[in-house]
């Protein structure tokens, strides 16, 4: 069955980035948890990492604003899969 997909740029669940000659590689996200407002002006929350050593890297940006109360690191895929929590 072949479906049309609104977002070109979307994969099907389980299908990961190809990064070199036969390696695929899982992309994470972030999703946080804020005390006021949202994280919609905060590029490290909209932001794609390729590792997730370049995901903890972001998370410490992130909580480095005082609205920030925690992070939630997922793989970018649907649904998002929970990889770690990270708190103050």
């Amino acid at each position: 069955m072949n479906t049309a997909m609104c977002n070109p740029g979307h994969h099907p669940p389980g299908v990961r980035r190809k990064t070199g000659p036969g390696v695929l590689q899982h992309m994470f996200k972030l999703i946080t948890t804020m005390r006021r407002g949202t994280a919609t002006d905060l590029a490290a929350a909209w932001a794609r990492y390729p590792t997730i050593e370049a995901a903890r890297v972001g998370t410490a940006v992130l909580l480095r604003d005082d609205r920030i109360l925690r992070v939630m690191i997922v793989r970018n895929e649907i649904p998002p899969v929970f990889v770690e929590w990270a708190e103050r």
